[in-house]
């Protein structure tokens, strides 16, 4: 039995797909894939007219994949510090009112050192006062799909949610999350390549504005702040209710 395992464990050395960049300290998206669509339908579902790659912008200006510094403005949000941790975070979609998407991706080997993925996000989103439950509503959402592209987790904030961590912002109806750490429990898929998937959106109807600033390695998790972290991180949330909201 202990020979199976040992060449077990081999197997998934030898196969090993790892994850890279998680904190975007190489100050780019390299390991990370982009892509863009459109919000046409529901905020639960997949894009429309996606396409996918990163045009390489300068630190801290207007685009869709920008990588930030300290420097980047708070656009009107106070407490909205714009590094999660160390240097760089990567800011996902531009801030105009279109029904514009944007997200990255990265595709690695799941092992039981990196199981429980944890990564910080902080969000911006006007609320729309749609109708239909918030599912036309502007929207940040994580994602894990398995090798055959098939959702396995989703986690969805968007500012109608009840009991959500949103703030208010300014002009009345947008709303901020501060840092927050949150957790993906990957545990059920050792062995296997997973993508992780981070995706920011306007609302459906083009009037309303959803972007987000990610850093995709947690290290601080249990809310205590450092020199290298945001003020205003809070402590880690856990994995969503079944119905994939963060509610």
């Amino acid at each position: 039995m202990k020979k199976i395992y040992f060449l077990f464990s081999l197997g998934l050395a030898a196969g090993l797909q790892a994850q890279t960049n998680l904190d975007f300290e190489t100050g780019d998206f390299t390991g990370w894939t982009g892509f863009q669509g459109n919000f046409t339908t529901s905020n639960q579902l997949p894009l429309t007219n996606v396409t996918t790659g990163i045009t390489v912008l300068p630190l801290n200006s207007s685009g869709a994949h920008v990588i930030v510094d300290a420097n980047y403005p708070a656009n009107g949000c106070g407490a909205f510090f714009p590094v999660g941790e160390q240097n760089y975070s990567a800011k996902l979609n531009n801030l105009q009112t279109t029904h514009n998407a944007t997200g990255i991706r990265q595709a690695f080997t799941v092992t039981p050192a990196n199981a429980l993925h944890i990564y910080g996000s902080a969000i911006v989103l006007t609320d729309g006062v749609h109708p239909n439950g918030g599912i036309e509503e502007a929207f940040f959402r994580s994602e894990v799909l398995d090798a055959n592209n098939t959702l396995l987790i989703q986690k969805m904030f968007h500012p109608n949610m009840v009991s959500s961590t949103f703030t208010i912002c300014f002009q009345g109806s947008t709303f901020y999350r501060p840092w927050t750490c949150d957790t993906l429990d990957l545990s059920p898929y050792i062995g296997q390549t997973v993508t992780i998937s981070h995706t920011a959106s306007h609302c459906l109807y083009i009037g309303h504005i959803g972007w987000a600033i990610i850093d995709a390695a947690c290290g601080n998790p249990n809310g205590t702040t450092n020199t290298n972290q945001s003020p205003n991180k809070i402590s880690v949330l856990q994995n969503p209710s079944p119905d994939g909201l963060f509610a």
